[in-house]
């Protein structure tokens, strides 16, 4: 028997924790998807005894097994559990006369994650924020078929907030972990001085980050508070 734990479903084959949710058939976005929608009432009448019938601007969920009714059986597994697929990372390093060089990537691929916290919700909480994204590309009535997200209400209606494919995210990565200039002084100069070594350096920790993730931060996904710092450093090595 799979074990099912909020979100996340772990059966006997298939990869742990793999995500478990239900799908978004569309946005109903005019007169057409409500008909659409009476449609479906009109051939079970308890389609929607499970999940809240939809009306403009909210999402309609799939029916995904095809037994025409709306329910938790209409769940889907998504992705491949917690883990990425794969994991990358690579280094580069040059020198030229007494210059140097080194560049830090990292990286992870394929790695489906829910994020419904913070600030990506489809529900208003008073005294709390959302991402401009969402703010800015909600269905209203101005806005009805370039709305990439649902209409806003108020969280004592979390309809469009419920455990769905819309919170799916692949939190793939490329990362700049480091990236460093240093220079030398050559030693025919430093011997004057009685330093038998001197080095200057410039360095820059989380340079870029390439991802197409929502959140604040993909190399910890739907668990960080906070992005990740650029960092700039300017130091000397000094040897006597």
């Amino acid at each position: 028997m799979p074990s099912i734990s909020g979100v996340y479903k772990t059966q006997e084959g298939r990869p742990i924790n793999q995500l478990y949710v239900i799908k978004v058939d569309r946005i109903v976005r005019d007169q057409a998807d409500l008909d659409y929608v009476q449609s479906l009432v009109d051939r079970n009448p308890d389609y929607f005894a499970t999940f809240q019938r939809p009306e403009l601007g909210d999402f309609l969920y799939a029916d995904t097994n095809g037994d025409g009714s709306l329910d938790n059986n209409d769940r889907v597994e998504i992705g491949k559990g917690t883990l990425p697929t794969f994991t990358y990372g690579a280094s580069l390093g040059l020198t030229w006369k007494d210059f140097d060089f080194s560049l830090l990537l990292q990286g992870v691929g394929n790695h489906q994650v829910y994020y419904n916290n913070q600030a990506f919700r489809f529900v208003t909480v008073m005294g709390q924020s959302l991402i401009k994204d969402i703010t800015d590309n909600a269905w209203t009535l101005e806005n009805p078929y370039n709305s990439k997200y649902p209409i806003l209400r108020n969280n004592s209606n979390a309809k469009n907030n419920i455990a769905s494919d819309a919170f799916v995210h692949n939190a793939a990565y490329l990362r700049c972990k480091n990236i460093q200039l240093g220079y030398t002084v050559p030693r025919n100069i430093t011997k004057k001085v009685y330093i038998s070594n001197l080095k200057i350096y410039a360095s820059i920790d989380n340079l870029f980050t390439i991802t197409k993730f929502p959140g604040l931060d993909p190399e910890v996904g739907a668990d960080v508070g906070y992005p990740a710092v650029r960092q700039y450093s300017l130091g000397i090595n000094l040897t006597f």
